[in-house]
């Protein structure tokens, strides 16, 4: 199941998120929190969480900064900015970045719900068809040799 971080350095925020998620645990696990983009990007590394919930301003590392980072350590990683800055020039910035999207706060439940149920089918899509890859490749790199052989004996 995705692993989900969520970054803000209001604790009131995090507790809200995170309780929301609480009644969905079926979306994912584990919850995991930071209190700033110090911390988020830390944590990524350490849990390399699928889906990033975070800030754009917090002591520290910014979230803008921290999903720079994120993005260029760990590229399959979703990141929403879900922030209370409806400025164009953060939207444009976190979207350049590589932000999968850019939500203001405050956000209905339902809305970051269903947002979340996307990535997820996003995620899920991306690893049934990484399978798939791996799957094909192996299945290439056992029939070379046999093909290889055939070739040698056709040019005979």
């Amino acid at each position: 199941m995705p692993g989900i971080l969520i970054v803000d350095d209001m604790p009131l925020i995090r507790s809200t998120l995170v309780r929301i998620l609480a009644q969905h645990e079926e979306l994912f696990a584990p919850v995991l929190e930071a209190t700033n983009g110090d911390e988020a990007v830390a944590i990524s590394r350490a849990h390399e969480p699928d889906v990033v919930l975070m800030d754009i301003k917090m002591p520290g590392l910014t979230g803008l900064q921290a999903l720079e980072v994120i993005r260029r350590e760990r590229p399959g990683t979703k990141v929403v900015m879900l922030t209370a800055y409806n400025e164009f020039a953060y939207v444009q910035k976190a979207l350049k970045l590589g932000a999968h999207d850019y939500i203001l706060k405050p956000v209905r439940p339902e809305r970051l719900l269903e947002l979340l149920q996307e990535i997820k089918l996003e995620i899920e899509k991306e690893r049934r068809e990484q399978r798939t890859v791996g799957m094909v490749k192996d299945s290439l790199q056992k029939t070379l040799p046999v093909i290889e052989t055939n070739r040698q004996y056709a040019a005979t």
